[in-house]
């Protein structure tokens, strides 16, 4: 408990989010969510595996990568997810996060499995000059990664960002000289960016062999179902849903839940298109 916190003091010092008000449970729960997170990210390095898998049907591949470029992309994918574990502040007892986050630590946010999965992504995107089969599973989903890099990019300036909960959770952290926006920001505006540079850099015909549009639509249908599974199986334990506007605009509100609910399947679905888009300009500039 003691190292788990020191090293999240010393992470909060660094990124300017760090504060002595907080109680002994609002440390525990701190203490807590650290060591979910010990066991939830190398654990989706597995699920990254079972995903390909499931999703992707291509033969093993050989890919003549740029290492160093590799290697700097799965360090650039590390910093975000890193700041996202130790970097943010605890939630204070007096906010909806601390309630959220009792059961399922951040894993019950849309942003952590995004950022996990990118690192991974990455991280056997490097291992592949030795492992063929890798190369076909990181080829074959790197259009839905992307998309979900560039989703949680886009969703986070379109649903967070201009909601007055955020804003006054922000202008709180701000009064208490924490920088809970700036890292916010920092957090969420890489993963579209990382997503595209990964595209980019792939081998065309590589891409052509392992690529499949059913598949990558099939995972952004699979992906959306799942997240909205986990939130609600949160919401039945917790009470809470894991964002403020969910609860001020939504409530219990059938309706509109639906209407969220197919809005975002339709934008995973059109930036998976997108990123289709991408490939195609590829193809046609090699």
């Amino acid at each position: 408990g003691k190292y788990h916190l020191t090293t999240h003091i010393d992470s909060m010092e660094l990124f300017g989010t760090a504060w002595d008000g907080y109680g002994p449970e609002e440390k525990e729960l701190r203490v807590k969510n650290s060591f979910k997170d010990a066991i939830g990210i190398p654990f989706f390095g597995l699920w990254y595996l079972l995903l390909g898998l499931v999703f992707i049907h291509a033969p093993p591949v050989h890919e003549e990568a740029d290492m160093a470029a590799r290697f700097f992309l799965a360090f650039v994918s590390l910093i975000p997810l890193f700041m996202h574990s130790q970097g943010l502040p605890c939630p204070r007892k007096d906010q909806a996060a601390y309630e959220v986050q009792q059961k399922m630590g951040q894993w019950v946010y849309l942003t952590r499995h995004c950022l996990t999965l990118q690192f991974w992504h990455q991280v056997f995107s490097l291992l592949c000059a030795w492992a063929p089969s890798l190369a076909a599973v990181t080829n074959g989903l790197s259009v839905c990664m992307g998309a979900l890099g560039a989703f949680v990019t886009i969703q986070y300036f379109a649903l967070v960002v201009p909601a007055e909960g955020f804003k006054e959770e922000c202008k709180q952290w701000a009064e208490k000289g924490v920088n809970f926006r700036e890292v916010q920001h920092v957090l969420h505006v890489p993963a579209l960016f990382i997503g595209l540079a990964d595209l980019c850099l792939r081998s065309t015909s590589t891409l052509r062999e392992t690529l499949s549009f059913p598949g990558d639509m099939a995972f952004g249908m699979f992906y959306s179902t799942f997240y909205i599974v986990v939130f609600f199986f949160n919401y039945k334990l917790t009470g809470r849903w894991p964002y403020l506007f969910m609860e001020h605009e939504f409530g219990s509100d059938v309706k509109k839940w639906s209407v969220f609910i197919l809005k975002q399947i339709i934008v995973i679905t059109l930036i998976i298109v997108a990123n289709w888009g991408v490939f195609f300009l590829k193809t046609l500039i090699a």
